[in-house]
């Protein structure tokens, strides 16, 4: 009986040990401000605050100089579950109008598109059958019409026959149409069997498949906002010394989002993520909260207030006389060689440091491009130096 027992309790043990081990393993220590709540740090990385941090290794857990101390924390999160993103709408379609109508045209009805979700869950792939249809109902019109012709022929040509009387030239003339009537029927029937053997593929008709495309503007926004971003933003100010040598920064792009009347949530909130607001910001709404999906995971901005041509074009872009391909938000607050007006060297090229932002610290830096996809394509880590490229 006590074999037993001690049986069990080494299994309960065991069990204890394994899930001490596979929790330490998932769980992580953050590094994080004193300022910010424990859940938002550990948000960032898509976990939730441990309520027992041995649940993280302690020999893993951030050791802060006695400078940090008062800035620096490191919270133990882990693994939580990841909540569910509804996919987006179907793209919807109206039936083509046909401007030449085909008899016996029939175009498969827009009930019966195909639309599957991609893997990723962000996009729709459509599959569009009615150009391969109208080309099949080409070839099968023209069919019918050249062996009704083919058949006229024919008849014309053994007409002439009977009625040439002897005459030779009317009985050649009357081979001719019949012997090349007949020769185009046969072509014109053979015609699936000679493409066929020629390449197969050219008797198969496939639905065009049309990929819907993702907001390019949601990337950016993950670029802003997501798990690599906030690391960045959290690490320790890089020394003078590794400023000199290289150091390793995560770049995000910002740029001026064009004019546009028609200024709607969406619009109003990628003007706020990219500078500035013209004329302020809406107090009163938030891009998470206002049945906007493409911004439902990032509530850190709150949308513009609507402006006038005038004010976007007086905005703070031009008044700060930032340029395009040169300037970058730096984390000034470190102060030393990432002061303003100093200049860096990324990737190979020089930028000023003329610009801030609340997210920019760290190892962090935005740079002003010139567009959406510029901005995407000026995302990515690489390394950064004091002073201008040499």
């Amino acid at each position: 009986m006590k074999s037993i027992k001690i049986i069990n309790l080494l299994v309960i043990f065991g069990v204890f040990i394994i899930t001490q081990s596979v929790a330490a393993a998932d769980c992580s220590w953050k590094r994080g401000s004193k300022s910010s709540p424990a859940d938002k740090i550990c948000a960032t990385y898509e976990m939730s605050v441990s309520s027992d941090e041995a649940a993280c290794s302690g020999s893993t857990k951030p050791v802060f100089s006695s400078l940090e101390e008062t800035s620096k924390t490191a919270i133990c999160c882990c693994p939580t579950t990841k909540k569910a993103v509804a996919p987006p709408t179907p793209p919807k379609f109206i039936l083509p109008d046909i401007q030449i109508p085909i008899p016996g045209l029939n175009l498969t009805p827009t009930s019966l598109i195909k639309t599957t979700l991609n893997s990723d869950g962000s996009s729709y792939a459509v599959e569009i059958p009615w150009i391969s249809e109208y080309i099949i109902g080409i070839y099968n019109y023209g069919l019918s019409i050249a062996g009704i012709l083919a058949a006229i022929i024919l008849m014309a040509g053994g007409l002439l026959w009977l009625v040439s009387a002897g005459d030779a030239s009317k009985i050649t003339q009357a081979k001719e149409l019949i012997t090349g009537s007949v020769t185009g029927l046969i072509i014109l029937m053979s015609s699936y069997m000679i493409l066929f053997t020629v390449n197969p593929e050219l008797t198969i008709f496939r639905p065009l498949i049309i990929r819907t495309i993702a907001h390019r503007d949601l990337a950016l926004a993950k670029a802003k906002l997501g798990t690599t971003a906030e690391e960045y933003k959290n690490m320790d100010c890089p020394s003078e010394t590794e400023l000199a040598a290289g150091i390793q920064f995560y770049a995000t792009g910002y740029y001026k989002v064009p004019f546009q009347s028609n200024q709607d949530l969406k619009y109003l909130c990628m003007m706020h993520m990219q500078g500035t607001c013209p004329n302020g910001v809406n107090t009163n709404s938030k891009c998470s909260t206002d049945g906007n999906p493409i911004f439902a995971d990032y509530p850190n901005y709150q949308p513009c207030q609507t402006f006038t041509q005038e004010q976007y074009t007086s905005n703070y872009f031009t008044q700060a006389g930032l340029i395009v391909g040169q300037t970058i938000a730096g984390p000034i607050s470190c102060g030393g060689k990432l002061a303003m007006n100093n200049q860096v060297c990324f990737n190979g090229k020089t930028y000023k440091i003329t610009d801030s932002g609340g997210g920019i610290q760290g190892r962090r830096i935005d740079i002003l491009s010139g567009s959406l996809e510029e901005a995407l394509s000026n995302t990515k880590t690489g390394t950064l130096t004091s002073g201008a490229c040499k």
